[in-house]
């Protein structure tokens, strides 16, 4: 394991990238990050949009790409997949695992989310999202569920919240995600030439860099405009079975309040 990480990207173009080519703008960030692929291993899955707008990725249809010397190499092509299907994230972490381990594994999901009903990796084909139970499936059926990931991230709207991190706490150490909407251009992945810098940086570390980066490239671009939100948050998921309990105790008891009468007492304060 010489490499200090191998980081699984999951690169739904969806209509981000066929009306933006938001996606495409990334990949090219990426590639002038300086990552040093001696050090880590950037693996992306890409699909999910009816039109890319770079030349090298096919339409309509799923492949694996690794990032080496400032290029994309193809691994593999899968066809047309469906990014709701559980097996398609398991079948790309297993292979990531088996054929480029490392010290620690990241996980970074780009495209639309929308939070814990809708889920994240909305597919402009299948014209179907990734749902938390389907994510919880491939990562329970995948390699993370005995070698735990350093981190999640998601570079998408609305993935900070408590049913999120609850599962992903079983399956990483960190979350890196907004608490709202994100603006069209996403992160920014300046932040690799950090991680390539420092290998051993922990995925909180890893995390507090990118969103670093992410508020300083927003604040660059609007200034402290109020109109433009930024938001991210870094979230150690060993303390969340606890957050978990105390949102029970405090339903449990907000519940016995409304059965004794105490209903307009809670409206107000919500």
């Amino acid at each position: 394991k010489d490499a200090g990480y191998t980081i699984f990207m999951v690169l739904n173009g969806s209509d981000l990238e066929t009306q933006n080519g938001f996606a495409s703008d990334d990949i090219l960030e990426i590639l002038k990050s300086r990552l040093d692929s001696d050090k880590i291993n950037f693996l992306i899955l890409a699909g999910g949009t009816l039109e890319w707008k770079n030349p090298l990725m096919p339409d309509r249809e799923y492949a694996v790409y690794r990032v080496i010397d400032g290029a994309l190499e193809t691994l593999c092509n899968l066809g047309k997949q469906d990014l709701s299907n559980p097996a398609l994230l398991a079948g790309f972490l297993d292979l990531g695992y088996r054929m480029y381990p490392a010290k620690r594994y990241g996980l970074i999901f780009w495209d639309h989310g929308g939070g814990a009903v809708i889920g994240c990796g909305y597919d402009e084909i299948s014209q179907k999202s990734l749902l938390l139970p389907q994510f919880e499936m491939a990562l329970a059926s995948s390699k993370a569920a005995e070698e735990p990931l350093e981190f999640i991230g998601f570079d998408a709207c609305m993935m900070a919240n408590l049913e999120t991190a609850c599962v992903c706490s079983r399956y990483a150490h960190y979350l890196i995600a907004s608490e709202e909407l994100e603006p069209g251009s996403g992160w920014d992945y300046s932040f690799l030439s950090v991680l390539s810098q420092n290998p051993e940086m922990t995925g909180g570390e890893i995390g507090c860099s990118i969103g670093e980066a992410y508020i300083s490239y927003y604040n660059s671009l609007f200034g402290r405009m109020a109109s433009v939100r930024a938001t991210i948050s870094v979230t150690d998921l060993q303390k969340i079975p606890a957050v978990v309990q105390a949102v029970e105790d405090f339903a449990e008891a907000a519940n016995q309040k409304l059965l004794a009468g105490g209903y307009n007492r809670l409206a107000k304060a919500r």
